[in-house]
């Protein structure tokens, strides 16, 4: 395969890679398609058959008991009835003797027939069996060719698919390949290029322009050659050194275009789609891929500003590392698990191999190593279009050292391209890579970070075989020096803080009305009381006037900054807990927050779910918080019926219709129909809120807004949680009604005893 796909040309690789994935994902998707239909018909056969048995078991033991035929015939017909995959359904006495039966006994056993006894006890004494045996040909076949059609259309469609991308490859990305690599062996051999000058977009304009100034620059630097033979050596060493400085500069140069172009297309990104977020014509589905789109930009805007920050840091001699001690396997666990995703929205394989034992606790700076893995992880990812990564952690213990490799199935590289791998700016000058997007800065970075935590990092690679990085550190001198031999349980560590509830009163220091509806948002989200002051001065005044749990103060404020704040708190012995926001993460600027009397330290942007971790440490539960997944016994009953008792009849007519409402729900899902599905729930949401049913409204809202973006595990979910929380109110029902009944009862049992003693 490898063979064929470096003698074949461009467009034909791209043609079979693109025509095995398509087919790929046909059959995944197909198949998926049909196990999911297939375990969910087994558990709804499963959920009815319960039904029916509990129902028979029930119902049927006074009539066994008796032996009442007519009264069991007629039950198991209507039974049979109601659903039309019963094949045979028998009531037995405890002697075995068939006292009523609907259908036949399949003559053979197939996987069409489902057979399940069930015996009738009342206080563990046994009167009975009832017998059910469920047919499920009609709905097998209906999977089998729903399936079939899932396949023509799937196949059909990516077929389409694949000719439009090879079409748009050749027109856009392969004929002005071609006419580059005509003008520049044209000019290799002294030719004048007579064709067209390729101009399908900007990339290639600019390759189109870089060659010609290529050409410029050979014959500038012949003629400077032929002068520079005739001057004297001082003369000759001028005119090198101004070559290096001339290489230098057009290296920054270059380096500020390309990182120009870095930041301006997220910029572009996040502004054209803010923008969008405005029109009030965008549908839903739009306007969650449009935040999306921001928040992914926005993300990597900060990843390049924070290489261009430490860059900085790194020629100003002023970056700096922590040495403390963290927990080894959580922290490669957590490199592993955001590689995990990246490699899967490539469709590559992320495998990790821990070799024990490794050390539980090693003494490092955690986020520079996980810069360093991350990048490493990354560049792996980047690099690799088919196969995949593999990270090898292993640990020696007489050296006590520590080995991280990331080995890569992709591009791989030649020798020249590995003598400047670790120099800044080289990216630029490799016109093999130009199609991959980067600042050129993560291996060096990498690399500085590693020599400033005592470590190294090497390079192997083969051209086309793929690349291995391997990053050697010490292990450092933690308290306590142990050795694991097996992954950590880290079950402990994984609670849901998102569903905690907080209790308290914040105040937030905050000059910015972005970030103060952000923060303050996110705060009420949480359970937590927010005032707000805009800058230092006034929050000093709010905190000596009013009791708070906490306060978020700036760091940068106009009157009186942060910093001055908290000195000025900590002077007038104010005690509460403080922690200081600031864009600045550096070790200085924290230990200089902590030395004024801050009681920790947050970063902007902030990152909701350290944010969210944080305040658990400062703040208080709620209590009163109750989990989302349970229903009270007052969420069963319609609240109309509190100020409206004459409408009880109406209310359990509706809770009558109510499994029909959702069985519609159900079979919509199914059928994948998501406009009709939307408009059931949403028929759902209104009913049921009118009829006084507030919690199953909610869940109706939240599934309707959630089929807008397609989330099937969430939609099942959601569906699931709809049918037991209507199952539970017409349990709750029927016994209301039941208790009616008793009640109309004894009433006319006392009015006749009365009627009789007059």
């Amino acid at each position: 395969m490898r063979k064929f796909l470096s003698k074949s040309p461009l467009w034909l690789s791209a043609t079979v890679l693109l025509f095995s994935l398509c087919t790929s994902v046909v059959i995944a998707t197909s198949e998926y398609i049909r196990h999911m239909e297939y375990s969910f018909l087994l558990e709804m056969v499963e959920k009815n058959k319960q039904q029916v048995l509990e129902t028979v078991a029930s119902s049927a033991v006074e009539s066994v008991i008796t032996e009442d035929i007519a009264i069991l015939e007629g039950m198991v017909s209507e039974l049979a009835k109601n659903n039309s995959d019963i094949a045979l359904l028998r009531i037995r006495n405890e002697d075995n003797l068939t006292l009523a039966v609907w259908g036949t006994d399949p003559e053979h056993e197939s996987i069409e027939f489902h057979e399940h006894s069930e015996p009738i006890q009342v206080h563990g004494e046994i009167f009975g069996h009832v017998d059910l045996i469920w047919n499920l040909e009609t709905r097998i076949t209906r999977i089998e060719e729903h399936v079939a059609n899932i396949y023509q259309f799937n196949s059909l469609s990516l077929f389409i698919f694949t000719l439009l991308c090879i079409f748009g490859f050749r027109r856009l990305v392969g004929v002005p390949l071609q006419r580059i690599e005509s003008r520049v062996i044209d000019y290799a051999n002294g030719k004048d290029f007579t064709g067209e000058c390729p101009r399908s977009s900007r990339e290639f304009s600019k390759l189109s322009d870089a060659i010609d100034q290529l050409e410029k620059i050979t014959i500038s630097r012949d003629r400077l050659e032929e002068e520079i033979r005739q001057r004297q050596r001082v003369q000759e060493q001028l005119a090198i050194a101004r070559d290096e400085a001339l290489r230098a500069t057009r290296a920054k140069s270059a380096f500020l275009a390309n990182m120009s172009h870095e930041i301006r297309t997220p910029l572009t990104a996040i502004i054209g789609f803010s923008e969008n977020l405005l029109e009030t014509n965008q549908s839903m589905s739009d306007r969650l891929e449009a935040i999306q789109t921001v928040i992914r930009s926005g993300k990597h805007l900060q990843s390049l500003i924070n290489d261009i920050l430490d860059l900085s840091k790194i020629e100003a001699e002023k970056l700096e590392v922590e040495k403390v001690e963290c927990h080894l396997y959580e922290l490669i666990h957590d490199v592993f698990a955001l590689a995990s995703l990246q490699a899967e929205d490539k469709g590559l394989y992320c495998n990790l191999d821990v070799q024990f034992p490794i050390p539980e606790i090693i003494v490092t700076d955690p986020l520079r190593l996980k810069q360093i893995l991350i990048n490493l992880c990354g560049n792996a990812i980047k690099f690799t279009d088919q196969g995949g990564i593999k990270t090898i952690i292993s640990y020696s213990v007489e050296r006590n050292l520590i080995q991280v490799h990331v080995e890569d199935t992709g591009l791989g590289m030649d020798p020249l391209q590995m003598e400047g791998l670790f120099t800044p700016f080289t990216r630029l000058e490799t016109t093999t890579r130009n199609k991959v997007n980067g600042t050129g800065l993560g291996l060096y970075l990498s690399q500085q970070l590693a020599h400033m935590m005592g470590g190294e990092i090497s390079a192997e690679s083969v051209v086309n075989a793929g690349s291995r990085f391997t990053l050697t550190l010490n292990a450092g001198e933690p308290s306590s020096r142990t050795l694991i031999n097996q992954a950590p349980d880290r079950d402990h560590s994984l609670t849901t803080n998102s569903t905690i509830r907080l209790s308290g009163t914040v105040l937030l220091a905050e000059d910015n009305p972005d970030n103060q509806r952000l923060i303050s948002y996110l705060l009420r989200k949480m359970g937590v009381d927010c005032d707000i002051a805009d800058n230092g001065e006034i929050a000093v005044d709010m905190a000596l006037k009013k009791e708070y749990d906490l306060i978020l103060m700036d760091m940068q404020m106009p009157i009186l900054d942060g910093l001055a704040a908290v000195r000025r708190l900590r002077e007038g012995n104010y005690p509460g807990q403080i922690i200081m926001l600031t864009a600045n993460a550096t070790v200085e600027v924290k230990e200089a927050c902590l030395k004024a009397g801050c009681n920790d330290f947050l970063t902007k942007p902030v990152e909701r779910n350290y944010f969210r971790q944080t305040l658990i440490n400062f703040l208080y539960p709620d209590n009163n918080t109750e989990p989302s997944s349970g229903y009270s016994d007052e969420s069963l009953v319609s609240t109309l019926l509190k100020n409206e008792p004459s409408m009880r009849a109406l209310v359990l007519k509706y809770v009558g219709e109510l499994p029909i409402l959702v069985e519609e729900l159900r079979d919509a899902y199914e059928e994948k129909n998501w406009e009709l599905l939307r408009f059931r729930l949403h028929d759902l949401k209104t009913t049921s809120g009118n009829y006084g049913f507030p919690t199953l409204s909610t869940l109706a809202a939240q599934t309707e807004f959630i089929t807008l973006s397609r989330n099937i595990e969430k939609i099942e979910e959601l569906l699931a949680q709809i049918e037991g929380l209507q199952l539970k109110i017409t349990l709750s029902s029927q016994c209301d009604q039941s208790d009616l009944a008793n009640q109309s009862m004894h009433q006319m049992h006392a009015h006749n005893q009365k009627r009789a003693n007059e």
